[in-house]
Protein backbone atom coordinates (compact mmCIF):
# COMPACT_ATOMS: atom_id res chain seq x y z
CA UNK A 1 0.00 0.00 0.00
CA UNK A 2 3.00 2.32 0.50
CA UNK A 3 3.69 2.26 -3.23
CA UNK A 4 0.09 3.27 -3.90
CA UNK A 5 0.35 6.26 -1.62
CA UNK A 6 3.72 7.29 -3.11
CA UNK A 7 2.19 7.46 -6.57
CA UNK A 8 -0.94 9.08 -5.26
CA UNK A 9 -3.45 6.75 -6.85
CA UNK A 10 -5.64 6.41 -3.83
CA UNK A 11 -4.57 9.60 -2.15
CA UNK A 12 -8.06 10.83 -2.97
CA UNK A 13 -9.72 8.15 -0.87
CA UNK A 14 -9.71 10.36 2.21
CA UNK A 15 -11.28 13.14 0.13
CA UNK A 16 -14.14 11.11 -1.34
CA UNK A 17 -16.61 12.94 0.90
CA UNK A 18 -15.71 16.07 -1.07
CA UNK A 19 -15.97 14.40 -4.48
CA UNK A 20 -19.60 13.50 -4.84
CA UNK A 21 -19.35 12.91 -8.60
CA UNK A 22 -18.50 9.25 -7.86
CA UNK A 23 -21.31 6.73 -8.12
CA UNK A 24 -22.02 3.44 -6.37
CA UNK A 25 -20.28 0.41 -7.86
CA UNK A 26 -22.99 -2.17 -8.54
CA UNK A 27 -24.22 -1.02 -5.13
CA UNK A 28 -20.75 -1.00 -3.49
CA UNK A 29 -17.87 1.45 -2.95
CA UNK A 30 -17.55 4.79 -4.85
CA UNK A 31 -15.55 5.14 -8.08
CA UNK A 32 -12.35 7.02 -8.80
CA UNK A 33 -13.85 8.15 -12.11
CA UNK A 34 -16.15 6.94 -14.88
CA UNK A 35 -15.73 6.30 -18.61
CA UNK A 36 -18.93 6.29 -20.69
CA UNK A 37 -19.56 5.79 -24.39
CA UNK A 38 -18.62 3.44 -27.19
CA UNK A 39 -19.47 -0.24 -26.88
CA UNK A 40 -16.61 -0.94 -29.29
CA UNK A 41 -14.12 0.65 -26.87
CA UNK A 42 -15.83 -0.18 -23.59
CA UNK A 43 -16.47 -3.88 -24.06
CA UNK A 44 -12.85 -5.01 -24.25
CA UNK A 45 -10.27 -2.26 -24.71
CA UNK A 46 -11.12 0.24 -21.98
CA UNK A 47 -11.17 -2.39 -19.19
CA UNK A 48 -7.65 -3.66 -19.95
CA UNK A 49 -6.31 -0.11 -20.25
CA UNK A 50 -7.82 0.75 -16.86
CA UNK A 51 -6.40 -2.48 -15.41
CA UNK A 52 -2.93 -1.57 -16.71
CA UNK A 53 -3.24 1.88 -15.20
CA UNK A 54 -4.14 0.54 -11.76
CA UNK A 55 -1.24 -1.91 -11.91
CA UNK A 56 1.12 0.87 -12.99
CA UNK A 57 0.01 2.86 -9.96
CA UNK A 58 0.89 -0.06 -7.69
CA UNK A 59 -2.34 -2.02 -7.27
CA UNK A 60 -1.45 -5.65 -6.55
CA UNK A 61 -4.81 -7.28 -7.30
CA UNK A 62 -7.21 -6.03 -9.98
CA UNK A 63 -10.61 -7.53 -10.74
CA UNK A 64 -12.68 -6.89 -13.89
CA UNK A 65 -16.43 -7.49 -13.45
CA UNK A 66 -18.85 -7.17 -16.33
CA UNK A 67 -22.64 -6.98 -16.41
CA UNK A 68 -23.72 -7.66 -19.99
CA UNK A 69 -27.34 -6.82 -19.28
CA UNK A 70 -26.60 -3.12 -18.77
CA UNK A 71 -23.25 -2.90 -20.63
CA UNK A 72 -21.40 -1.95 -17.46
CA UNK A 73 -17.91 -2.94 -16.35
CA UNK A 74 -16.17 -2.33 -13.04
CA UNK A 75 -12.40 -2.46 -12.76
CA UNK A 76 -11.60 -2.73 -9.06
CA UNK A 77 -8.42 -2.60 -7.02
CA UNK A 78 -8.97 -5.25 -4.38
CA UNK A 79 -5.69 -4.59 -2.58
CA UNK A 80 -6.61 -1.03 -1.57
CA UNK A 81 -8.43 -0.31 1.65
CA UNK A 82 -11.22 0.37 1.11
CA UNK A 83 -11.45 -1.22 -2.33
CA UNK A 84 -11.89 1.35 -5.11
CA UNK A 85 -13.03 1.02 -8.69
CA UNK A 86 -13.36 2.70 -12.06
CA UNK A 87 -16.71 2.34 -13.81
CA UNK A 88 -17.12 1.86 -17.58
CA UNK A 89 -20.54 2.14 -19.25
CA UNK A 90 -20.68 1.12 -22.92
CA UNK A 91 -24.00 1.97 -24.55
CA UNK A 92 -22.77 3.90 -27.60
CA UNK A 93 -20.54 6.89 -28.37
CA UNK A 94 -23.35 9.45 -28.17
CA UNK A 95 -24.27 8.32 -24.66
CA UNK A 96 -20.74 9.16 -23.52
CA UNK A 97 -21.00 12.81 -24.50
CA UNK A 98 -24.44 12.95 -22.87
CA UNK A 99 -22.99 11.45 -19.68
CA UNK A 100 -20.18 14.02 -19.63
CA UNK A 101 -22.72 16.80 -20.03
CA UNK A 102 -24.74 15.34 -17.13
CA UNK A 103 -21.65 15.08 -14.89
CA UNK A 104 -21.93 11.28 -14.88
CA UNK A 105 -18.63 10.67 -16.71
CA UNK A 106 -15.19 12.24 -16.62
CA UNK A 107 -13.88 10.58 -19.81
CA UNK A 108 -15.77 9.75 -23.01
CA UNK A 109 -14.91 6.69 -25.11
CA UNK A 110 -15.93 7.14 -28.74
CA UNK A 111 -15.63 5.16 -31.96
CA UNK A 112 -16.14 8.33 -33.98
CA UNK A 113 -14.90 11.90 -33.88
CA UNK A 114 -16.87 14.31 -31.72
CA UNK A 115 -19.54 16.17 -33.70
CA UNK A 116 -19.58 19.95 -34.07
CA UNK A 117 -22.89 20.19 -32.22
CA UNK A 118 -21.45 18.16 -29.34
CA UNK A 119 -18.43 20.46 -29.15
CA UNK A 120 -20.85 23.40 -28.92
CA UNK A 121 -23.11 21.70 -26.35
CA UNK A 122 -20.10 20.88 -24.17
CA UNK A 123 -18.39 24.26 -24.52
CA UNK A 124 -18.48 24.69 -20.73
CA UNK A 125 -15.87 21.91 -20.62
CA UNK A 126 -13.55 23.75 -23.01
CA UNK A 127 -12.89 22.79 -26.63
CA UNK A 128 -13.15 19.00 -26.66
CA UNK A 129 -11.91 18.90 -30.27
CA UNK A 130 -8.58 20.44 -29.24
CA UNK A 131 -5.42 18.24 -29.25
CA UNK A 132 -5.16 18.26 -25.45
CA UNK A 133 -8.72 16.90 -25.07
CA UNK A 134 -8.88 14.40 -27.95
CA UNK A 135 -6.62 11.35 -28.15
CA UNK A 136 -6.69 8.41 -30.56
CA UNK A 137 -6.13 5.25 -28.50
CA UNK A 138 -6.31 2.71 -31.34
CA UNK A 139 -7.46 2.13 -34.89
CA UNK A 140 -10.40 0.01 -35.91
CA UNK A 141 -12.55 -0.51 -38.97
CA UNK A 142 -16.16 -1.12 -39.82
CA UNK A 143 -16.34 -4.46 -41.57
CA UNK A 144 -19.16 -5.38 -43.93
CA UNK A 145 -20.06 -8.94 -42.97
CA UNK A 146 -22.20 -11.64 -44.53
CA UNK A 147 -22.93 -15.23 -43.61
CA UNK A 148 -20.10 -17.65 -44.41
CA UNK A 149 -22.30 -19.40 -46.98
CA UNK A 150 -22.60 -16.22 -49.08
CA UNK A 151 -20.47 -16.58 -52.27
CA UNK A 152 -19.70 -12.84 -52.61
CA UNK A 153 -16.19 -11.63 -51.70
CA UNK A 154 -16.37 -7.90 -52.46
CA UNK A 155 -18.83 -5.04 -52.91
CA UNK A 156 -18.58 -1.53 -54.30
CA UNK A 157 -19.51 1.30 -51.96
CA UNK A 158 -22.46 2.01 -54.25
CA UNK A 159 -23.82 -1.53 -54.02
CA UNK A 160 -23.26 -1.55 -50.26
CA UNK A 161 -25.37 1.61 -49.96
CA UNK A 162 -28.12 0.11 -52.14
CA UNK A 163 -28.17 -3.03 -49.99
CA UNK A 164 -28.66 -1.06 -46.80
CA UNK A 165 -31.25 1.23 -48.42
CA UNK A 166 -33.31 -1.87 -49.09
CA UNK A 167 -33.02 -1.59 -52.89
CA UNK A 168 -31.75 -5.17 -53.29
CA UNK A 169 -34.24 -7.62 -51.85
CA UNK A 170 -32.44 -10.77 -52.96
CA UNK A 171 -28.76 -11.62 -53.24
CA UNK A 172 -29.25 -12.72 -56.87
CA UNK A 173 -29.23 -8.97 -57.74
CA UNK A 174 -25.50 -9.09 -56.92
CA UNK A 175 -24.85 -12.49 -58.49
CA UNK A 176 -25.19 -14.14 -55.12
CA UNK A 177 -27.28 -17.11 -54.06
CA UNK A 178 -31.08 -17.11 -54.04
CA UNK A 179 -31.54 -15.73 -50.52
CA UNK A 180 -33.66 -12.86 -49.21
CA UNK A 181 -31.47 -10.01 -47.96
CA UNK A 182 -31.83 -9.38 -44.21
CA UNK A 183 -30.33 -6.05 -43.12
CA UNK A 184 -28.71 -5.82 -39.69
CA UNK A 185 -27.26 -2.66 -38.17
CA UNK A 186 -25.98 -1.18 -34.94
CA UNK A 187 -28.39 1.12 -33.12
CA UNK A 188 -28.51 4.88 -33.70
CA UNK A 189 -26.38 5.70 -30.64
CA UNK A 190 -23.47 3.69 -32.01
CA UNK A 191 -20.32 5.41 -33.26
CA UNK A 192 -19.76 2.39 -35.51
CA UNK A 193 -23.07 3.17 -37.21
CA UNK A 194 -22.11 6.83 -37.58
CA UNK A 195 -18.90 5.88 -39.39
CA UNK A 196 -20.85 3.52 -41.67
CA UNK A 197 -23.56 6.07 -42.46
CA UNK A 198 -21.08 8.89 -43.16
CA UNK A 199 -18.95 6.89 -45.58
CA UNK A 200 -21.45 4.50 -47.18
CA UNK A 201 -24.95 5.98 -46.96
CA UNK A 202 -24.22 9.69 -47.25
CA UNK A 203 -26.25 12.59 -45.91
CA UNK A 204 -30.02 12.12 -45.93
CA UNK A 205 -29.92 8.44 -46.88
CA UNK A 206 -31.07 6.36 -43.91
CA UNK A 207 -30.72 2.63 -43.51
CA UNK A 208 -33.87 0.80 -44.67
CA UNK A 209 -36.47 1.03 -41.93
CA UNK A 210 -37.12 -2.72 -41.88
CA UNK A 211 -33.70 -3.60 -40.47
CA UNK A 212 -32.78 -5.39 -37.28
CA UNK A 213 -30.99 -3.20 -34.74
CA UNK A 214 -28.39 -4.26 -32.15
CA UNK A 215 -26.75 -2.52 -29.20
CA UNK A 216 -23.47 -4.45 -29.42
CA UNK A 217 -21.18 -5.74 -32.17
CA UNK A 218 -21.19 -9.25 -30.71
CA UNK A 219 -24.98 -9.51 -30.81
CA UNK A 220 -25.05 -8.41 -34.44
CA UNK A 221 -22.24 -10.78 -35.43
CA UNK A 222 -24.03 -13.75 -33.86
CA UNK A 223 -27.24 -12.85 -35.70
CA UNK A 224 -25.48 -12.72 -39.09
CA UNK A 225 -23.87 -16.09 -38.40
CA UNK A 226 -27.34 -17.57 -37.89
CA UNK A 227 -28.95 -16.09 -41.02
CA UNK A 228 -27.78 -17.10 -44.53
CA UNK A 229 -29.24 -13.98 -46.13
CA UNK A 230 -27.91 -11.47 -43.60
CA UNK A 231 -25.67 -8.48 -44.20
CA UNK A 232 -24.42 -6.25 -41.42
CA UNK A 233 -21.54 -4.15 -40.18
CA UNK A 234 -19.39 -4.53 -37.06
CA UNK A 235 -16.07 -3.37 -35.69
CA UNK A 236 -12.89 -4.99 -37.06
CA UNK A 237 -12.40 -7.05 -33.92
CA UNK A 238 -15.91 -8.53 -33.95
CA UNK A 239 -16.00 -10.79 -37.01
CA UNK A 240 -14.70 -14.30 -36.20
CA UNK A 241 -17.97 -16.01 -37.18
CA UNK A 242 -18.62 -14.45 -40.60
CA UNK A 243 -17.18 -13.57 -43.99
CA UNK A 244 -15.72 -10.06 -44.27
CA UNK A 245 -16.14 -8.41 -47.67
CA UNK A 246 -13.51 -6.31 -49.44
CA UNK A 247 -14.57 -2.92 -50.79
CA UNK A 248 -13.99 -2.05 -54.45
CA UNK A 249 -12.57 1.45 -54.82
CA UNK A 250 -12.20 1.25 -58.61
CA UNK A 251 -12.72 -1.49 -61.20
CA UNK A 252 -9.12 -2.63 -60.71
CA UNK A 253 -8.64 -2.01 -57.00
CA UNK A 254 -10.21 -3.74 -54.02
CA UNK A 255 -9.15 -3.01 -50.46
CA UNK A 256 -9.57 -5.55 -47.68
CA UNK A 257 -9.65 -4.50 -44.05
CA UNK A 258 -6.28 -5.64 -42.70
CA UNK A 259 -3.66 -4.16 -40.42
CA UNK A 260 -1.86 -2.21 -43.16
CA UNK A 261 -4.98 -0.77 -44.83
CA UNK A 262 -6.48 0.23 -41.50
CA UNK A 263 -3.30 1.79 -40.10
CA UNK A 264 -2.98 3.98 -43.20
CA UNK A 265 -6.77 4.45 -43.31
CA UNK A 266 -6.72 3.49 -47.00
CA UNK A 267 -9.58 1.09 -46.26
CA UNK A 268 -12.65 3.35 -46.66
CA UNK A 269 -14.31 2.24 -43.43
CA UNK A 270 -11.29 2.61 -41.18
CA UNK A 271 -12.07 4.50 -38.02
CA UNK A 272 -10.28 5.90 -35.03
CA UNK A 273 -11.08 5.06 -31.43
CA UNK A 274 -10.94 8.03 -29.08
CA UNK A 275 -10.81 9.10 -25.50
CA UNK A 276 -12.08 12.62 -24.77
CA UNK A 277 -11.45 14.45 -21.53
CA UNK A 278 -11.91 18.14 -20.62
CA UNK A 279 -8.46 19.68 -20.32
CA UNK A 280 -9.40 21.43 -17.09
CA UNK A 281 -11.09 18.48 -15.39
CA UNK A 282 -11.12 18.68 -11.61
CA UNK A 283 -10.85 14.90 -11.26
CA UNK A 284 -7.13 14.34 -10.73
CA UNK A 285 -7.44 10.55 -11.02
CA UNK A 286 -9.06 10.84 -14.44
CA UNK A 287 -6.32 13.27 -15.50
CA UNK A 288 -3.63 10.86 -14.29
CA UNK A 289 -5.21 8.00 -16.25
CA UNK A 290 -5.50 10.14 -19.40
CA UNK A 291 -1.84 11.10 -19.21
CA UNK A 292 -0.91 7.45 -18.69
CA UNK A 293 -2.78 6.58 -21.91
CA UNK A 294 -1.10 9.39 -23.87
CA UNK A 295 2.44 8.83 -22.63
CA UNK A 296 2.82 5.04 -22.53
CA UNK A 297 2.99 2.36 -25.22
CA UNK A 298 -0.06 0.09 -24.95
CA UNK A 299 0.43 -1.74 -28.26
CA UNK A 300 0.20 -5.24 -26.82
CA UNK A 301 -2.95 -4.47 -24.84
CA UNK A 302 -4.57 -2.90 -27.91
CA UNK A 303 -3.62 -5.88 -30.09
CA UNK A 304 -4.79 -8.43 -27.52
CA UNK A 305 -8.15 -6.63 -27.37
CA UNK A 306 -8.52 -7.12 -31.13
CA UNK A 307 -7.67 -3.61 -32.30
CA UNK A 308 -4.72 -2.04 -34.10
CA UNK A 309 -2.25 0.12 -32.17
CA UNK A 310 -1.40 3.46 -33.77
CA UNK A 311 2.30 2.73 -34.09
CA UNK A 312 4.80 3.67 -36.80
CA UNK A 313 6.40 0.74 -38.61
CA UNK A 314 7.15 -0.25 -42.17
CA UNK A 315 4.34 -2.16 -43.86
CA UNK A 316 3.98 -4.34 -46.97
CA UNK A 317 2.72 -2.63 -50.12
CA UNK A 318 0.55 -3.96 -52.94
CA UNK A 319 0.87 -2.00 -56.18
CA UNK A 320 -2.17 -3.68 -57.74
CA UNK A 321 -4.26 -1.08 -59.57
CA UNK A 322 -1.72 1.70 -58.87
CA UNK A 323 0.13 3.90 -61.37
CA UNK A 324 3.59 3.44 -62.85
CA UNK A 325 4.52 6.96 -61.69
CA UNK A 326 3.75 5.94 -58.12
CA UNK A 327 5.81 2.78 -58.42
CA UNK A 328 8.79 4.72 -59.80
CA UNK A 329 8.56 7.38 -57.09
CA UNK A 330 8.73 4.82 -54.29
CA UNK A 331 11.53 2.57 -55.60
CA UNK A 332 13.89 1.80 -52.71
CA UNK A 333 11.47 3.11 -50.09
CA UNK A 334 9.40 1.30 -47.48
CA UNK A 335 5.96 2.65 -46.67
CA UNK A 336 5.32 3.76 -43.10
CA UNK A 337 2.11 2.79 -41.35
CA UNK A 338 0.37 6.15 -41.35
CA UNK A 339 -1.23 8.75 -43.58
CA UNK A 340 -1.21 12.33 -42.35
CA UNK A 341 -4.64 13.88 -42.79
CA UNK A 342 -6.09 17.32 -42.28
CA UNK A 343 -8.93 19.10 -40.50
CA UNK A 344 -12.34 19.38 -42.20
CA UNK A 345 -11.33 22.81 -43.50
CA UNK A 346 -8.23 21.23 -45.04
CA UNK A 347 -6.02 23.96 -43.62
CA UNK A 348 -4.30 22.33 -40.66
CA UNK A 349 -3.03 18.87 -39.80
CA UNK A 350 -5.65 17.06 -37.71
CA UNK A 351 -5.07 15.90 -34.13
CA UNK A 352 -4.24 12.33 -35.09
CA UNK A 353 -1.83 13.65 -37.71
CA UNK A 354 -0.06 15.58 -34.95
CA UNK A 355 0.15 12.37 -32.89
CA UNK A 356 1.60 10.57 -35.94
CA UNK A 357 4.18 13.30 -36.53
CA UNK A 358 5.50 12.80 -33.00
CA UNK A 359 5.81 9.07 -33.67
CA UNK A 360 7.50 9.59 -37.05
CA UNK A 361 10.07 11.79 -35.33
CA UNK A 362 10.70 9.03 -32.78
CA UNK A 363 11.00 6.48 -35.61
CA UNK A 364 13.53 8.66 -37.46
CA UNK A 365 15.56 9.18 -34.29
CA UNK A 366 15.94 5.41 -34.03
CA UNK A 367 16.52 4.69 -37.73
CA UNK A 368 19.11 6.14 -40.10
CA UNK A 369 17.50 7.07 -43.38
CA UNK A 370 15.44 9.57 -45.35
CA UNK A 371 11.73 10.29 -45.70
CA UNK A 372 9.65 10.62 -48.84
CA UNK A 373 6.37 12.48 -48.34
CA UNK A 374 3.80 11.98 -51.12
CA UNK A 375 0.81 14.28 -51.16
CA UNK A 376 -2.56 13.39 -52.67
CA UNK A 377 -5.61 15.52 -53.35
CA UNK A 378 -9.23 15.02 -54.38
CA UNK A 379 -11.17 16.06 -57.47
CA UNK A 380 -12.41 19.37 -56.09
CA UNK A 381 -9.47 21.39 -57.47
CA UNK A 382 -9.50 19.91 -60.96
CA UNK A 383 -6.25 20.46 -62.87
CA UNK A 384 -4.59 22.08 -59.84
CA UNK A 385 -4.81 18.93 -57.73
CA UNK A 386 -1.15 18.07 -58.21
CA UNK A 387 -0.07 21.56 -57.12
CA UNK A 388 -2.31 21.39 -54.05
CA UNK A 389 -1.09 17.90 -53.15
CA UNK A 390 2.53 19.12 -53.17
CA UNK A 391 1.54 21.96 -50.85
CA UNK A 392 0.12 19.43 -48.38
CA UNK A 393 3.32 17.37 -48.49
CA UNK A 394 5.36 20.52 -47.81
CA UNK A 395 3.06 21.36 -44.89
CA UNK A 396 3.79 17.98 -43.29
CA UNK A 397 7.51 18.41 -44.03
CA UNK A 398 7.50 21.77 -42.21
CA UNK A 399 5.82 20.18 -39.18
CA UNK A 400 8.43 17.39 -39.08
CA UNK A 401 11.28 19.89 -39.37
CA UNK A 402 9.78 21.94 -36.55
CA UNK A 403 9.59 18.73 -34.47
CA UNK A 404 13.30 18.06 -34.97
CA UNK A 405 13.93 16.19 -38.24
CA UNK A 406 16.61 17.69 -40.48
CA UNK A 407 15.18 19.15 -43.68
CA UNK A 408 17.94 17.38 -45.63
CA UNK A 409 16.37 14.02 -44.72
CA UNK A 410 13.00 14.84 -46.33
CA UNK A 411 11.91 14.72 -49.99
CA UNK A 412 8.39 15.82 -51.03
CA UNK A 413 6.25 14.89 -54.04
CA UNK A 414 2.71 15.64 -55.13
CA UNK A 415 0.67 13.14 -57.14
CA UNK A 416 -2.58 15.08 -57.27
CA UNK A 417 -5.79 13.12 -57.65
CA UNK A 418 -4.16 9.81 -58.50
CA UNK A 419 -5.22 6.87 -56.35
CA UNK A 420 -8.49 8.27 -55.07
CA UNK A 421 -9.89 6.67 -51.94
CA UNK A 422 -13.29 8.27 -52.52
CA UNK A 423 -14.64 9.05 -56.02
CA UNK A 424 -16.73 12.19 -55.46
CA UNK A 425 -16.13 15.93 -55.16
CA UNK A 426 -17.81 16.61 -51.83
CA UNK A 427 -16.16 17.83 -48.63
CA UNK A 428 -16.42 14.29 -47.26
CA UNK A 429 -14.63 12.93 -50.35
CA UNK A 430 -11.89 15.52 -49.96
CA UNK A 431 -11.36 14.53 -46.33
CA UNK A 432 -10.72 10.95 -47.49
CA UNK A 433 -8.54 11.87 -50.47
CA UNK A 434 -6.40 14.73 -49.12
CA UNK A 435 -3.57 12.96 -47.36
CA UNK A 436 0.20 12.61 -47.18
CA UNK A 437 1.88 9.22 -47.26
CA UNK A 438 5.23 8.72 -45.52
CA UNK A 439 7.91 6.44 -46.98
CA UNK A 440 11.29 5.56 -45.47
CA UNK A 441 14.58 4.73 -47.22
CA UNK A 442 17.23 3.25 -44.90
CA UNK A 443 20.85 4.35 -45.21
CA UNK A 444 23.00 1.25 -45.34
CA UNK A 445 26.62 1.45 -44.26
CA UNK A 446 29.23 -0.92 -45.70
Amino acid sequence: MDSLMKKGLFGLIGLFSLHLWAFPAFGGAPHLFEIHGSNTVGARLAPVLVEAYLQDQGCQQVEISQQSTNYETLVTCLSSSPTTSIRIVSKGSSTGFDALNNNEAQIVASSRKIREQEVAALANYGDLSAPESEHVIALNAVNIIVNNTNPLNALTLSDTAKLFKGLYGNWTRLEGSNQTVTIMARDKKSGTRTVFENVVMGSGNPIYYQHKSFTSNDELSKAVANNKGAVGFVGFSNNPRNKVLALSITKDRQIKPDQASILTEDYPLSNRLYFYMPADTSNEEARRFYQFIKSSDHSKLVTDAGFIPATINTIPVSYEGLSTRYKRATVGYQRLSTNIRFSPSGKVIDNFGLQSIEKIVEFMENNNGSLLLIGFYGLSEGNRSREFSAVKAKQVSAALVKAGISRSRILVRGLGSRHLLSPGRTKQDDMRNIRVEAWFKPWFSK
